[in-house]
């Protein structure tokens, strides 16, 4: 066997290093997917408030699935929220459909305006580092420039329970109303909120942030930044 030299064996170790560097981000050959939509799952919100006399974080609302249904014989899940700090009055909001890593919204009712309930996709967690994303399709055509976003990265890194998901970060091609990274959590949904919250509002200056998350009774996600949770044990 041939003996390394000095300068072949620190090539060697920094070729492993930074392999091992690599890799530590992406467990893609061995990651499940995670679905979204499950029965009775619930999330808090919350909303950080930069101004006013008492800036801070405020409780924002409750996200719910609930049961599913069928529209036009395609299966749909009942999408519900709740803006009381008690967790029981939810309202129906839209409904959640989720089809090949892609999750749909729409308005539970149609109406005159929108009679096929105006559809929409939320997420879609088979992107991959450089795509581009169209998102909140209901804006008028001349704003629709300030709602694209751009896939900067996809790392698999530890939540709640130390089990690895699919984080996608993304970031808006145009600055002017919209900043900062936006991050997709497989199974979870944005940092910024389940519902049409892509970004900070630079009109206003404020955001909101998916808080924690329950799935079957078990807590899946707590957002480390704020180590704040409004659900309690029985939620």
């Amino acid at each position: 066997m041939k003996n390394l030299t000095t300068a072949e064996l620190l090539t060697f170790l920094i070729t492993i290093v930074l392999f091992g560097c690599s890799k530590k981000n992406d467990d893609s050959n061995n990651s499940k997917y995670h679905p979204f939509l499950v029965p009775n799952k619930i999330w808090a919100e919350g909303a950080d408030i930069p101004w006013g006399e008492k800036p801070g974080l405020y409780f924002a609302q409750f996200d719910k699935i609930g049961l599913d249904t069928i529209v036009k014989g395609i299966k749909w899940y009942k999408y519900y929220v709740s803006y009381d700090e008690n967790p029981v009055n939810f309202r129906l909001y839209g409904l959640l459909r989720e089809d090949s890593s892609k999750i749909y919204f729409r308005w539970a009712v149609g109406d005159s305006i929108s009679p096929d309930g105006y559809p929409r996709l939320l997420y879609d967690f088979s992107l991959k580092a450089g795509d581009d994303i169209q998102l909140e399709p209901w804006q008028s055509a001349e704003w629709l420039p300030y709602f694209v976003y751009k896939v900067d990265s996809v790392k698999y890194l530890p939540i709640f329970n130390h089990e690895k998901r699919k984080h996608i970060f993304l970031s808006p091609k145009n600055q002017l109303y919209q900043s900062g990274y936006v991050v997709w959590i497989e199974g979870i949904g944005s940092n910024y909120g389940l519902m049409s919250k892509e970004s900070i509002d630079n009109r206003i200056g404020a955001a909101t942030m998916v808080l924690c998350c329950k799935e079957n009774g078990a807590y899946i996600y707590q957002n480390t930044e704020y180590n704040v949770c409004y659900l309690g044990p029985n939620d």
